[in-house]
């Protein structure tokens, strides 16, 4: 609740959220970003990245109903960053966030070797997020990514790709989220 008052607090000044998406911000936004947990259960040791993080949807909800999980919050908006690091200096101080795209960041070269849990939410197309962030995923980890009535042709799209099937992408699940008009679609980055 803290955090949902900063952020419409913060939103009248900077825009971080749709005017519209105020009235329903904790069923569209906080109650759907805990839907990922319903496809990846936070696993003790486990590193979590949310890539273009917005506002903190899903990647700051996660950490604040599972504060022992480390998360790292990624976006290339510096109005957005300067609103996460005041909210997580109060209420989850450490969390990590990096202003900064996607890109960039995996070429400045992450000193940790992928990440087991990679989100991200009204990003891009999963053929994009595969080709843009997709090395994020450590072998062995997943990808979870917020996606609309479209999702199994976007699916079908990427798993064509060759960047899918370098990188030895499968597909895990799709799974409903409840609250809202979506479905996250989980992709499995196979070891070796």
């Amino acid at each position: 609740m803290r955090y949902s008052a900063q952020l419409l607090s913060w939103n009248r000044k900077h825009n971080l959220l749709s005017r519209a998406d105020e009235a329903n911000l904790v069923r569209k936004h906080v109650a759907a970003s805990l839907g990922v947990f319903l496809c990846s259960p936070y696993v003790s040791g486990q590193r979590w990245i949310d890539v273009g993080t917005g506002a903190g949807f899903p990647g700051l909800i996660l950490q604040l109903a599972e504060p022992a999980m480390p998360m790292t919050l990624l976006d290339s908006s510096r109005k957005r960053c300067d609103f996460l690091d005041a909210v997580t200096t109060e209420l989850s101080p450490e969390t990590k966030v990096i202003n900064q795209r996607a890109e960039d960041f995996i070429a400045t070269g992450d000193p940790v070797d992928g990440y087991d849990v990679v989100t991200t939410k009204a990003v891009a197309s999963l053929d994009e997020c595969i080709r843009r962030f997709g090395s994020l995923v450590r072998p062995g980890g997943r990808l979870l990514t917020f996606k609309g009535p479209q999702w199994s042709s976007e699916l079908e799209e990427a798993a064509t790709s060759q960047q899918f099937q370098s990188l030895r992408f499968v597909p895990e699940s799709a799974t409903r989220v409840p609250w809202i008009e979506a479905h996250i679609v989980t992709l499995f980055r196979q070891p070796g």
